[in-house]
């Protein structure tokens, strides 16, 4: 009853989605920690395992491993290593080698909290068993947009919304926008290091013959070295 209802929420608000898409109601588990090296670098650790079709396949998982510098105040440049595992449909894996290269700005203003991120990201898949594998792409730049409330010390409900622009590709045909999400959760710190985070994804890819929409709930608990 309970993935019935999560799929049929944005469904009633989009009722202009053409009938050829297809839809699944997804879960997502994450788990973070940070180290503080010095005063102006931090390491981050990121797990992340995915239930699809309707939530009822373990069918990716990634280890994300970086560093963030403090360039001032309010922003951060970040690089990330992440292996991917990702479901076939023959029920095998394919591996990816993927990086991350972002920027992070933040601006507080009363009670809200403001982030935007800008990233970029290319990967090798299958690089020891694909002719391809070798061959660096999936080049994207993805935008990412949050606002937070601190409606008390320890409660932070949020919104956000993240775009992805293609960049690979020699036909500059297929250099366009291929994926929107939106997100709505809330934080809960739990104490001054530890914080759990609940939301609701939904995620529309387009420019496939045939684009699929995930509607996701996620969980996500993270734990820093440092106070």
């Amino acid at each position: 009853m309970l993935r019935k209802l999560f799929l049929a929420l944005p469904l009633l608000s989009s009722p202009l989605l053409s009938p050829a898409q297809k839809n699944d109601f997804q879960f997502w588990q994450l788990a973070e920690t940070e180290v503080e090296m010095n005063k102006y670098l931090l390491g981050h650790f990121t797990w992340q395992s995915r239930f699809t079709d309707n939530a009822g396949t373990f069918s990716y998982y990634y280890l994300d491993g970086g560093i963030t510098f403090h360039l001032d105040k309010n922003l951060r440049f970040s690089a990330d290593y992440i292996l991917v595992e990702k479901k076939r449909t023959d029920e095998t894996f394919s591996t990816r080698h993927q990086y991350n290269l972002f920027l992070t700005y933040r601006k507080k203003a009363g009670r809200f909290i403001f982030f935007d991120r800008v990233l970029n990201e290319g990967q090798f898949q299958d690089y020891y068993s694909s002719l391809e594998g070798k061959y660096l792409k999936d080049f994207y730049l993805r935008n990412k947009f949050t606002c937070r409330y601190k409606l008390e010390k320890k409660i932070l409900p949020f919104l956000a919304d993240e775009v992805y622009y293609r960049l690979d590709g020699g036909d500059p045909s297929y250099h366009t926008f291929t994926r929107n999400r939106f997100y709505a959760g809330c934080i809960y710190n739990i104490n001054s290091i530890d914080q759990l985070e609940l939301f609701y994804l939904m995620e529309t890819n387009f420019g496939a013959p045939l684009p699929q929409n995930n509607y996701v709930v996620g969980v996500s608990f993270s734990h820093n070295f440092f106070q």
